[in-house]
């Protein structure tokens, strides 16, 4: 049945065809309504098990500044979509959505909520209309 509802789906590899490195693109490419989803292959994936065992005291840690947030958020905790009242969801929307990856809302356009670290400083930036994009932190 999974199958059926993503048969539309292909991947993408880069020029040097590095074995493990595909892309798989969920959406169709004639879908211009619905968002683009993909599967990041493994070896680009981020460790979830080792990226919690981070001390975040460590000198490893410390010692990268890159790792620091700005605004210091350390991780993604919810994301939620909003999409316009008339979108119909595709398949791969739907399963996505389904496995709990994100949820959605009717709204009056697109835009996507991103919840970092259980919104533990209760701020929350808007970053419309320059960008549909709403951080909770």
């Amino acid at each position: 049945m999974r199958a059926q509802r993503l048969r539309k789906r292909r991947s993408i590899t880069s020029k040097v065809g590095t074995p493990g490195t595909a892309i798989e693109i969920l959406t169709a490419r004639d879908d211009t309504k619905s968002p683009s989803f993909f599967i990041e292959p493994s070896v680009l994936a981020v460790k979830d098990e080792a990226n919690r065992k981070i001390d975040n005291a460590s000198p490893a840690r410390t010692a990268n500044p890159a790792s620091d947030h700005p605004i210091g958020v350390e991780r993604v905790t919810g994301i939620q979509l909003i999409r316009p009242k008339e979108y119909q969801p595709v398949a791969a929307f739907a399963y996505l959505e389904k496995a709990g990856l994100f949820k959605s809302t009717e709204g009056k356009e697109w835009a996507i909520e991103i919840s970092f670290d259980g919104r533990r400083k209760a701020q929350t930036k808007d970053l419309r209309p320059d960008l549909p994009l709403i951080i909770h932190y």
